[in-house]
């Protein structure tokens, strides 16, 4: 396999892991989603799907998403449904299914700049009735309880995906790790997760008893911190695996961002 197929098989898994994430983010439930590469001869538009446009800035060409009124009616009620917050208003249900679509792309937007080692992040997104690109792209399927089947289709742009391809062909050029390195990697260190952080005055210190409660400075849809010797490496969101608190890394970050976290 050639670096272009390798990024584009890479382009590809992480957006449909993208997808499915921020779903689970927001449903409380990870979907078995499936997903199967598209030509773009079979990504043309149809008139009431609902396609948002995503360019990341430091990168060329966009992400496009479409989806139809029914698809993405049933994700937008499916994660207000989780929440205990049922709707038919229309507005609501499609406000909610797009705070998804802009949690995907901003996740992969981390994955592409922890690959590239760019500082990409998501641009402004937005609706738009333009007809698609040629894209490279993929068909995802989403199961949803009451045996529902739903349809996205995502992809992405060539320019950015010969961008990709092209950053990928260099890391593969990098040099390789110095032999001298191998005598440090059975070296054991300390790896801890942080869910927030806290100041407070020395007097309300003081009053801290047993069911006392501090707030951190970190939402609950946030990634938690993930801390290897006292320098964050790592963001994640929290699972469970055979009754124990795990850490499901979704971003590694750059070097100069673990450089300003070491304490």
């Amino acid at each position: 396999m050639d670096a272009g197929d390798s990024m584009c098989t890479w382009v590809l898994e992480s957006m449909a892991h993208c997808v499915s994430t921020a779903f689970e983010v927001m449903a409380g439930y990870r979907p078995a989603l499936q997903w199967e590469p598209l030509e773009a001869v079979r990504l043309d538009r149809i008139p009431h799907d609902l396609v948002w446009h995503q360019s990341l800035h430091a990168m060329p060409g966009a992400l496009w998403v479409k989806a139809s009124p029914a698809s993405y009616s049933a994700i937008g009620q499916r994660i207000l449904q989780a929440t205990g917050l049922e709707s038919q208003d229309d507005a609501a249900i499609r406000t909610t299914y797009l705070e998804m679509l802009n949690r995907a792309m901003a996740s992969f937007a981390e994955q592409v700049a922890s690959r590239t080692h760019r500082n990409v992040t998501c641009a402004l997104g937005e609706e738009t009735r333009e007809e698609l690109p040629p894209l490279r792209g993929i068909l995802a399927r989403v199961p949803l309880p009451g045996n529902v089947h739903v349809e996205i289709v995502a992809g992405v742009t060539e320019e950015l995906a010969d961008a990709l391809t092209a950053d990928l062909h260099t890391a593969g050029a990098a040099s390789p790790m110095p032999k001298t390195l191998d005598l440090l990697l059975d070296v054991e260190l300390p790896v801890s997760v942080s869910f927030g952080r806290a100041q407070i005055a020395l007097k309300d210190v003081l009053k801290l008893t047993t069911g006392s409660i501090l707030e951190l400075d970190r939402t609950i849809a946030e990634p938690v911190e993930i801390i290897v010797n006292n320098c964050t490496i790592a963001r994640g969101e929290v699972v469970v695996v055979e009754g124990n608190f795990g850490v499901r890394v979704l971003q590694v970050i750059s070097r100069q961002e673990r450089l300003k976290t070491v304490s």
